[in-house]
């Protein structure tokens, strides 16, 4: 994304110009900073946003979410504040089967790839022990 301030048209754009539905969309580098005020309406009409800032220069993920979908943002698995990558997990509630389970992660281009393996790993471990969810 390169930032979402500077590039929201861009997706707004995208998203209006394809041919089927979007329900879920994950954001990464949204450079959206706990320390740091928004400076424009990031509000896309019929999705929710959710977020996690960073406290770095770059990074910080996100979804938008189709408001008609139900979902609970996964604290449990999702990691802030991490020198080496970040990660957001939603989980997405189906009244008919299995819910689904998103993630959207950032890995610094300078983090640790064993620490960012090791924190997907753990994640796919925890997803799989718990076998109800089909994982997107």
């Amino acid at each position: 994304m390169r930032s979402l301030q500077a590039n929201f048209d861009n997706l707004v754009n995208m998203l209006s110009e394809l041919y089927f539905p979007v329900s879920v969309t994950g954001e990464t580098e949204t450079k959206l900073k706990n320390d740091r005020e928004i400076m424009l309406n990031i509000n896309i009409t019929a999705y929710s946003f959710l977020f996690q800032p960073s406290y770095t220069n770059a990074g910080d993920v996100g979804f938008y979410i189709k408001n008609n979908l139900g979902y609970i943002h996964r604290s449990d698995l999702s990691a802030l504040g991490q020198n080496d990558y970040e990660s957001l997990w939603i989980e997405i509630q189906n009244d008919t089967g299995h819910n689904t389970i998103c993630g959207v992660f950032y890995r610094h281009p300078h983090g640790s790839l064993d620490n960012f393996l090791n924190h997907l790993n753990m994640i796919a471990d925890k997803i799989q022990r718990q076998k109800k969810y089909c994982v997107l």
